[in-house]
């Protein structure tokens, strides 16, 4: 291949770009829902009506379709445009990549933009699960993030016509993601979502001891990312949760703030003071999450990993 020929591949920009100008931010979505449960629902917080057992599931539900997704694809476009970057700076030139500067760059964006919105794509795009972050134990996986980390960062030599290849296909599943995040058919159910998004913080704090990063010591800034995307997307169906339980809800958001004030600026995970303390916050956090659902009248469980 060219780099004429990797720009050429027309469809896939085309497809990309339409999305890119598809974006609202998350108040003109909820204006633009054009769903009359939602401006219900919303009109009772403002009254001052509690969320009880029929009303909490659909705004929820109501919360996820609009801003959470809305979230989700800005994340899951941030991921194809900084995969499209990695693959035209890994293509192969005279034996070597192009760039392996802007290519181990655009890999760090790539993996901190999937970080973020990990917990919506997994139950959104299982089957794209692989593909993009492609886990060292996982014997099917030849291709994704974790593929990449050490084809780019470790001290051994490189393939440049392997590394091409790693980038084309991250490139392939970073398009497809963006394509997938908007899409009303791929249907998520709330109790799937925080069943996720506890799951996801339960193996933040897994990744204290490195292990999540080897090649390129990315690991906390993967951990904050992590924490920044449920964040978001907690804050997003939060109207929810802080008329259904009010105590819950500053029991998140005092465990949100905790956590990212300790991995905030650290240089690495061996920064991190306390240990002990972040783990018992993540999973403190990871069961918060799960009470969301009997908050809003749910039943809410968290698969093993999500990673």
């Amino acid at each position: 291949m060219t780099h004429d020929k990797l720009r050429a591949d027309d469809d896939e920009m085309v497809r990309l770009g339409r999305l890119r100008h598809n974006h609202r931010p998350l108040s003109t979505t909820l204006m633009r829902l054009g769903l009359p449960l939602l401006g219900l629902l919303l009109s009772a917080l403002v009254s001052g009506c509690a969320v009880d057992n029929r009303l909490g599931p659909a705004l929820g539900q109501a919360l996820l379709e609009g801003p959470v997704r809305t979230y989700a694809t800005q994340q899951a476009t941030e991921v194809a445009r900084e995969a499209l970057t990695l693959a035209e700076a890994t293509y192969a030139e005279m034996g070597a990549p192009r760039d392996l500067a802007a290519a181990r760059s655009a890999w760090l964006a790539t993996r901190l933009a999937y970080d973020r919105g990990a917990p919506f794509f997994f139950v959104a795009a299982p089957e794209l699960n692989q593909a993009l972050d492609g886990r060292f134990d996982d014997p099917l996986a030849a291709t994704g993030l974790r593929r990449l980390e050490p084809v780019l960062f470790s001290a051994q030599p490189i393939s440049a016509s392997h590394l091409e290849d790693l980038g084309r296909q991250l490139r392939n599943a970073g398009i497809a993601l963006a394509n997938a995040m908007p899409d009303p058919a791929r249907m998520v159910g709330l109790a799937a979502l925080l069943g996720s998004m506890s799951a996801q913080a339960a193996v933040v704090g897994t990744k204290l001891d490195g292990s999540d990063s080897p090649y390129a010591a990315a690991s906390h800034l993967s951990i904050e990312q992590n924490l920044l995307g449920l964040q978001a997307m907690y804050l997003a169906l939060s109207p929810a949760v802080k008329s259904a339980d009010p105590a819950l809800h500053d029991q998140l958001t005092a465990l949100f703030a905790g956590l990212l004030q300790q991995i905030h600026g650290q240089p690495s995970v061996d920064a991190v003071r306390n240990k002990v303390r972040f783990l018992r916050d993540c999973d403190a956090l990871s069961s918060a999450l799960v009470a969301i659902g009997a908050a809003l009248g749910l039943t809410v469980s968290a698969p093993v990993d999500v990673t």
